[in-house]
């Protein structure tokens, strides 16, 4: 069976960029999740906004999360990934180069994968936990 990037894709949490990083934050916080995409009138992606975006460009420079607008802080076109790619091209850009990556259908966003959901599906993929070790491992490496 070949995995796609589409096995990995979850629900994600969209926001305008019009919107506050506060709300953004409540959204994040309420779905437990670590980042928002933000998506233009039409749902394309055009940005991605993660907690440790929020900590770095907002909070750690005491910029109020109640005026500050998404679109000021968030990381603009974002790298996304076309369901159909192999998971080969997912491991590629998780972890080493992102941490969220928003997934897509012809330019539609239809989910994200984050980097723990990469290592969650490794032992299912290769049956191996040593594997998701070296992964893992390879990971805190990277950063």
């Amino acid at each position: 069976m070949k995995y796609t990037a589409g096995v990995l894709a979850k629900y994600v949490v969209t926001c305008y960029p019009d919107e506050t990083v506060f709300d953004a934050s409540k959204k994040m916080f309420d779905k437990h999740v670590g980042s928002v995409v933000i998506v233009s009138e039409t749902d394309l992606p055009i940005g991605i906004l993660s907690e440790r975006d929020i900590v770095n460009r907002v909070v750690a420079t005491g910029k109020d999360t109640k005026k500050t607008k998404v679109k000021d802080v968030m990381t603009p076109n974002p790298v996304t990934l076309e369901s159909s790619e192999p998971l080969e091209v997912v491991f590629e850009h998780i972890g080493r180069k992102f941490r969220h990556l928003p997934i897509t259908e012809e330019g539609r966003l239809v989910g994200i994968v984050s980097l723990s959901d990469v290592a969650k599906i490794l032992p299912k993929i290769f049956g191996n936990k040593q594997f998701v070790k070296e992964f893992a491992d390879a990971m805190n490496q990277g950063e």
